[in-house]
């Protein structure tokens, strides 16, 4: 079962928890940081303030020991592997065996970047649910051993990226759009950018100088693009609670979230700020939590619209980019490098907000589990349902976008029966059978991966380019997946 650990508000959009809450089980419910209640479930180390700094623990415990402190931050050194208590989801508990600690542990990127500071995270807060942070490009490289697998287990695969931005591709069908336009309010892209040579926000104690090469590469937009870039510090704090609560500003970070333990808000505000195109719709937010997040909100059904406009947005902001000799962090195998392994491949979340979807109240449970199925999270708020994709490595763009489509036009469909009386827990019937049936789907694309829990394949009547689909289990309680080639 892939695992893809996500949270997301329908507004405003929190791209800090991005990362920390995820799906933790396999009918989809949305992993919530649970508290420990004892300090026996926490890691065991000694308190640093009982400790000299530059001491070394005799006690197997942490030490405060690291050049990149600040007077409000201190990174610790951990001179034993941290234990933690075996209910923890924590996936870094998961693969930091004995064997990978005393691997790592003396291990530095060419950066200053550490061990120890990779898994801060997951040390500090047992709760955390993946656990490490990526502080430069060298990070990918020397503690592959911990983060490789933990891609693996959130992607189902830990090197195979893919990119395909071709919206004509895209295949959304004359009714499809109809019923989009009537059901879906807005749309958003999203997607991590970092550029090669500068150090990541967790071993970052001067992001002004990634500002400064940002600034450059906006100042490169031409046509649509041409807009505004605005230091956080130069907002007031009325401009940042309104552009904060329509989702083009993000939040400032938290206590206790990921980014605040890992040490890239030491440093906060400084660095940071936003561009926004002059039409309102690009945005890139600066050092929130990876160099750069840009961002396509589309506030209509229109999701060809919103792909084209992202994918001229990520291609511009690639090209000025190698312009200005600031190139983007990438890998042949991951894709986008960022600073949480959540993240890699195309680094990029599609979110849906979709109302007039009232009927799916009655099967809340069902509703999630077939969007879990489909590697979609699902979260309902004021009675609008928001879908995002989980999985960013393994899919390219093109296929993200497009099983969001098809979620969605499903559980339209499901709607659709339920307000007409109908038995959604029964068998579908066969596509072939009744070409009017609402849900007569096929398979229009077969280049397409398609995640659909409740199909089989094989018709006489299929052909290399077109296959039709037999609906042969009830979705609700039979829940299978099948990857269509």
């Amino acid at each position: 079962m892939i695992f893809l650990y996500t949270f997301f508000t329908i507004r405003p959009l929190n791209y800090f928890s991005i990362c920390e809450f995820f799906t933790k089980s396999l009918d989809g419910d949305t992993g919530i940081n649970r508290p420990f209640e004892t300090d026996i479930h926490k890691p065991t180390y000694i308190d640093p303030g009982l400790m000299q700094k530059n001491t070394v623990s005799t006690n197997h415990g942490r030490v405060k020991v690291d050049k990149k402190d600040t007077e409000n931050f201190k990174y610790y050194t951990y001179m034993a592997q941290p234990i933690f208590p075996l209910e923890s989801a924590c996936l870094l508990s998961k693969y930091l065996t004995a064997e990978a600690f005393e691997k790592l542990r003396g291990v530095e990127t060419n950066m200053g970047y550490t061990f120890s500071n990779a898994i801060q995270v997951g040390a500090e807060d047992p709760s955390s649910l993946i656990g490490v942070t990526a502080g430069d490009e060298d990070s990918w490289t020397k503690f592959k051993d911990i983060f490789l697998p933990i891609v693996k287990e959130i992607n189902g695969v830990d090197a195979s990226q893919k990119c395909d931005t071709r919206v004509s591709n895209l295949v959304v069908g004359d009714a499809d759009r109809k019923f989009l336009a009537e059901c879906v309010t807005s749309i958003s892209f999203a997607a991590a950018r970092n550029l090669s040579g500068a150090p990541l926000l967790p071993g970052n104690s001067f992001p002004e100088e990634v500002e400064s090469d940002l600034k450059e590469i906006f100042s490169g937009f031409q046509g649509n693009l041409v807009g505004t870039y605005t230091p956080l510090s130069e907002f007031t704090d009325d401009q940042k609670l309104v552009l904060q609560e329509s989702g083009a500003l993000f939040l400032p970070p938290e206590d206790g979230s990921k980014m605040q333990r890992s040490g890239a808000t030491r440093n906060w505000p400084d660095g940071r700020g936003l561009f926004k195109n002059i039409a309102g719709w690009a945005l890139c937010w600066v050092n929130e939590e990876d160099h750069c997040r840009i961002i396509v909100n589309e506030e209509s059904a229109n999701v060809q619209l919103a792909f084209s406009r992202f994918a001229e947005l990520s291609s511009a902001f690639s090209n000025n980019a190698k312009t200005t000799g600031h190139p983007i962090m990438m890998s042949k195998d991951l894709g986008y490098l960022t600073v949480c392994p959540s993240n890699v491949g195309t680094g990029l979340r599609v979110t849906f907000v979709v109302d007039n979807l009232s009927e799916l109240d009655k099967i809340k449970g069902d509703a999630t589990s077939l969007c879990s199925s489909r590697g979609i999270s699902i979260k309902q708020s004021n009675g609008k349902w928001s879908l995002q994709n989980k999985q960013t490595l393994g899919l390219s763009e093109l296929e993200i976008v497009q099983n969001l489509v098809d979620t969605t036009l499903a559980l339209g469909k499901i709607n659709q029966k339920l307000a007409f009386g109908g038995d959604v827990s029964v068998d579908f019937h066969s596509p072939n059978a009744d070409e009017s049936n609402e849900f007569a789907l096929t398979e229009l694309n077969s280049n397409l991966t398609r995640r659909d829990s409740f199909y089989a394949v094989g018709d006489k009547k299929d052909t290399g380019e077109h296959r039709y689909l037999k609906y042969s289990v009830s979705i609700f309680h039979q829940l299978t997946t099948t990857l269509l080639q």
